[in-house]
């Protein structure tokens, strides 16, 4: 599962960087990225394991050079596998922090209760953890 976790991460890191390739606007700058997922909670289990892996990949990101010549940070934030804290906290990364990009959440509702927050904010969102048919859809 440990090897698992990390792949998955290395996956999504390199999703991430697709963001910034050449053409888009970021240049030698660092950029913070969100991350939103449970660690309490129905979905908490997941947390810990899935954040370790991203902060892995990014680690190896910015130890050869990061991206564009920028650093990758990351603002971590918990939605406790509530809907209504997965939109605060995707208000938050979005609008406080002004984030490009945010990887979450753990499960298909509170990843589900952000996607508006995201999409009118043209704001990347990436969760490699839900399952629900209605996102076959977006």
């Amino acid at each position: 599962m440990r090897t698992k976790g990390k792949v998955v991460g290395l996956v999504i890191a390199t999703l991430v960087l697709t963001a910034f390739l050449p053409g888009s606007t970021v240049g030698a700058e660092d950029v913070t990225i969100g991350i939103l997922y449970a660690f309490t909670g129905d979905f908490g289990i997941y947390g810990e394991p899935e954040t370790d892996a991203m902060k892995l990949a990014i680690k190896e990101v910015n130890e050869n050079g990061g991206v564009l010549g920028g650093k990758l940070k990351v603002i971590i934030r918990d939605t406790q596998s509530s809907e209504v804290t997965a939109r605060e906290e995707a208000y938050m990364l979005v609008n406080v922090h002004e984030v490009p990009v945010i990887i979450g959440t753990s499960g298909s509702g509170p990843c589900m209760a952000i996607i508006d927050i995201t999409t009118s904010n043209g704001v990347l969102q990436i969760s490699p953890a839900v399952t629900g048919v209605e996102f076959t859809t977006f």
